[in-house]
């Protein structure tokens, strides 16, 4: 009886493990998309810095609407710098802020991965845990 508990306890912190790796890696995903979004972005900037002023450009509006627009600047943009302050930052400085952001979230990405290869560790050593005591159960002819 004593091993069928053992076993249960097993079991379920098997699933916690599970659970906790499946939301840290819902949280690598979000990080990888802001990554991504942020290298695009730094792209963008330094097409614009190339792009002559009052050339149209397409504005986008969101929902995959955009206005044409003719560009005045091409030094300058604005940019968020936290939630809700605006701040207009030479093209240079913005692809900067950008690298500085992205750079630290690789660091967050790379101990999200080192958090989640450790749970896995106890996940695979909880499996070699519930393996031998369902091998000794079947031997007691509890199973």
């Amino acid at each position: 009886m004593d091993s069928q508990r053992e076993l249960q306890k097993v079991m379920y912190q098997a699933e916690v493990f599970k659970k906790q790796i499946d939301g840290i890696n819902q949280q690598v995903n979000m990080v990888e998309l802001t990554i991504k979004s942020m290298e695009s972005t730094i792209e963008a900037l330094t097409s614009l810095n190339k792009t002559a002023t009052k050339t149209e450009v397409l504005l986008p509006l969101g929902s995959n609407s955009f206005a044409r627009a003719k560009l005045s600047d091409n030094k300058n943009v604005i940019v968020g710098v936290s939630m809700n302050v605006l701040v207009e930052k030479s093209i240079p400085d913005a692809i900067k802020l950008f690298d500085k952001n992205i750079e630290e979230l690789n660091g967050a990405l790379a101990e999200m991965q080192k958090k989640s290869a450790e749970i896995e560790n106890q996940l695979v050593n909880l499996n070699n845990i519930g393996e031998k005591l369902i091998r000794e159960s079947q031997n007691q002819g509890q199973i």
